[in-house]
């Protein structure tokens, strides 16, 4: 359920996004996920088409980056 919360929040924003634009269509949203979010990309990729359904984003194409984590200390760096 993870994965919806977030994919929902990023659909919010795109269609805010969207809007402010005056964009008729959407359609493609290219995403840069990071592996340490621990998100699972097919969950995502499932959530975003439910909750495109109905909306500018529906039939769009959904672009997912997986990206490497980089941890810093922030005493020796």
């Amino acid at each position: 359920m993870h994965e919806f919360s977030v994919t929902s929040q990023i659909v919010q924003s795109v269609l805010a996004e969207a809007e402010k634009r005056g964009a008729k269509k959407v359609t493609e949203v290219d995403l840069v996920v990071g592996k340490l979010t621990f998100l699972g990309l097919e969950q995502v990729q499932f959530a975003y088409e439910v909750l495109a359904k109905g909306t500018i984003l529906e039939g769009s194409k959904l672009v997912i980056e997986e990206q490497e984590g980089v941890v810093k200390c922030d005493k020796c760096g």
